[in-house]
């Protein structure tokens, strides 16, 4: 059911987002494929003992401060 969510917010924020707005987003979440490739954060993600609220919390803090409200809300409902 969230898949089906996530994809639907994915496939909003893509048709109601400009080129340059979608290039910002391409970067932002190649930035978290980067950083959730390393041994560690596969192990956080992965853990049992790390609640979802704190893997999202990790991931949002990722993109910045600065960062979309947007594409915070499209990690928050994928996570």
């Amino acid at each position: 059911m969230l898949e089906l969510v996530a994809k639907r917010y994915a496939k909003a924020l893509m048709d109601g987002s400009d080129d340059v707005k979608i290039d910002s987003y391409i970067g932002a979440l190649d930035g978290i494929a980067s950083a959730l490739s390393t041994p560690k954060a596969k192990e956080i993600i992965a853990s049992p003992l790390v609640s979802s609220e704190e893997k999202i919390s990790w991931i949002v803090e990722s993109l910045g401060k600065n960062s979309d409200p947007v594409l915070v809300k499209l990690v928050e409902v994928m996570g």
